[in-house]
């Protein structure tokens, strides 16, 4: 489940909301919270990549830009 969304970044942007589910990332399955990080590092700065979610029991699918991850 989505437990945080930066506002303005690439999921906010993507239309991705809390609650939202991530079932795949880029075609492949989304199984858990390293393989999504994973799978996000492995992309490209501004590649676009498809995302399917759940959210509210029903299939959605959204398109993310891909950003810089920022320096925590």
């Amino acid at each position: 489940m989505t437990l945080h969304v930066e506002t303005g970044g690439p999921a906010d942007q993507a239309g991705i909301v809390l609650g939202d589910v991530i079932v795949e990332l880029a075609g492949k399955p989304a199984l858990d919270l390293r393989q999504i990080r994973d799978l996000l590092a492995s992309g490209r700065v501004n590649e676009k990549i498809s995302v399917a979610v759940l959210r509210g029991g029903s299939a959605v699918e959204l398109s993310v830009t891909l950003g810089e991850r920022p320096a925590r």
